[in-house]
């Protein structure tokens, strides 16, 4: 039996350890053997090939972008709380707060900002997200207290994207001549921005304080 090939065919010889692709010239006619082992001899268009490639393509390029999902990386970026690089401002807050001058306005990662400011000699901080909206953080401080040097933001690194995840950041308390300390641990979502952990010092709360950070976005606001 004779197989006459249009023009740009493509003759492809399948083998068990091997597949050869071999171009036929136009009108060249190509003759079937008979099966040989598990080998046999076709004739595949130029276009089913292409189209072939081309779905392999794509789902080599969903595959990697697949990966890069889920493959991010989780790092902290630093904020730190002082003017400068701050910028002072007169901060607004709820009816019947005492407040104690003005406070600051602290630029963070992928458009994220704090205010960092006190109320009646207690810290207080609020995030302001992209578009605008403030979230004021409870930090529920029964004494005097003021705010450790920096913030910390937990990010996740997706290609050239960062992406904040959470904020860490450190809440001195006066207690007489004492003086105490915890990292409040907030969830940054698109839903909700909160205190979800309180984290004691106790020489490792920062590690304790990044994985709580780490794995809140599915937990509850204290």
């Amino acid at each position: 039996m004779r197989i006459r090939a249009h023009a740009r065919s493509l003759r492809i010889v399948v083998n068990f350890s091997s597949i050869e692709f071999h171009r036929l010239r136009k009108n060249q006619e190509i003759e079937r053997t008979p099966l040989r082992s598990a080998a046999h001899l076709f004739v595949m268009p130029l276009g089913e090939i292409m189209n072939n490639y081309f779905r392999v393509f794509i789902g080599l390029g969903l595959t990697l972008m697949f990966s890069e999902l889920v493959s991010a990386d989780i790092t902290s970026i630093y904020t730190e709380l002082s003017a400068p690089p701050c910028t002072i401002i007169p901060v607004s807050g709820k009816p019947g707060d005492e407040w104690d001058g003005d406070g600051i306005r602290c630029k963070g990662p992928s458009g994220y900002e704090l205010l960092a400011y006190y109320v009646d000699d207690r810290a207080a901080v609020s995030v302001i997200s992209p578009g605008g909206a403030r979230h004021d953080l409870d930090l529920l401080t029964d004494s005097f207290s003021s705010l450790g040097p920096r913030a910390e933001w937990r990010v996740e690194m997706m290609g050239s994207r960062t992406i904040p995840i959470a904020l860490i950041v450190r809440v001195i308390r006066y207690h007489g001549d004492k003086t105490t300390s915890f990292l409040a641990v907030a969830k940054v979502t698109k839903e909700k921005i909160c205190i979800t952990d309180r984290i004691s010092a106790t020489g490792v709360e920062n590690m304790q304080a990044r994985k709580a950070a780490d794995s809140s976005a599915e937990k509850n606001c204290q």
